[in-house]
This record gives structure tokens, sequence and C-alpha cells, in this order.
């Protein structure tokens, strides 16, 4: 079976582990397909802010392919080894937010240095607040291919795994 490597990479509080919930909660592990176009995952939403110490890991098949999906700290004092856990990744989802931005860009700087020529996906969740849809409007002409999202929401969130398989899946299986 093949393995691919995805890091999540982004400041505290940016959404990385939401996300993680979000496509175990969401995504059939035999297909990476939506179980439901409907599905809002406000109900059981806990509100408390849970840093990833270190890195975590969640792993989605589809075909005969696995995607690990490494969920890395976006806390300094969490980061550990840091550009240790980009090694041999096969892609990134960065996660922006405005209070994030520096963070996120400076992370997604050290990425592209570990592993040069992987793709990244760009996200810029938390689009449900205002405040975030008025920075995303602006920061968003940095970078053209960044997609707005709203985990807590459920407002585009299969995006960004379906271009990930766009991107890293379809390539594996050809």
């Amino acid at each position: 079976m093949n393995k691919l490597k995805v890091c999540l990479i982004g400041g505290p509080e940016s959404g990385k582990s939401s996300f993680v919930k979000y496509v175990k909660e969401n995504f059939n592990k035999d297909n990476i397909s939506k179980k439901s176009t409907n599905t809002v995952i406000e109900s059981g939403w806990d509100c408390k802010y849970y840093p990833t110490i270190g890195v975590s890991l969640a792993e989605i098949k589809y075909e005969d392919v696995t995607i690990g999906l490494w969920d890395t700290a976006g806390l300094e004092k969490y980061k550990g080894v840091g550009d240790g856990y980009y090694i041999k990744s096969n892609a990134a989802i960065a996660f922006y937010t405005k209070n994030t931005f520096k963070k996120t860009t400076k992370l997604v700087k050290d990425f592209k240095r570990v592993c040069p020529g992987a793709p990244i996906i760009y996200v810029w969740n938390k689009i449900d607040l205002q405040c975030e849809k008025d920075t995303f409007a602006m920061k968003s002409k940095r970078i053209p291919d960044m997609i707005s999202i709203s985990v807590k929401n459920n407002i585009n969130c299969d995006e960004p795994m379906m271009i990930l398989k766009q991107k890293l899946i379809k390539e594996k299986l050809n």
C-alpha cells in the first residue's frame, strides 16, 4: 500500500486539529468522498482550545493509498523538533487566520525549505467571522489559490481534501 504524508501547518488556534476532527467524522475511509453533503458538526462542538503537543497523526484511506495527516503543533513551546516533522512530506495544508498570518507564513517558508517542490494547499479558516472575512479579502491577494473555509460551520471544508486528492492521489495511482 502506498503512503502519503501531508503536514497540517499553521499558528496556534488556526483550526488544524479541528480540521482533522472534521475529516475523521465526515470522510469515508475507503474513498475520500464525503459521507453526507449536509453534515454540520456544530452540535458536538467543543469551544475550548486544546493545543497539539508536538504532532498528532490521523490516517485516511483511498483505494490503495493511505494519507497520513500530520497535525503539527502551532504553539512554539510545543513545536519540538520543528522541521523534523516535515521531512519526507508529500504535501502540506497551511491554515491561516487573522491572528496567525505571520506565524503561518513563517511555517510555510520552513516547509518549502525542507520539502522543496511539495505542493501546499492554502486555507483561510474561520471565514464565518466578519473580521476574518475582511482580513481574508486583503491578505488572499498575496496567495491567489487560497481557499476560504470554516471548520466550525462546515463551510467549504471538503475543498482542501478534494484538491489534495487531485494533486497527490491521482498522480500516485497513475
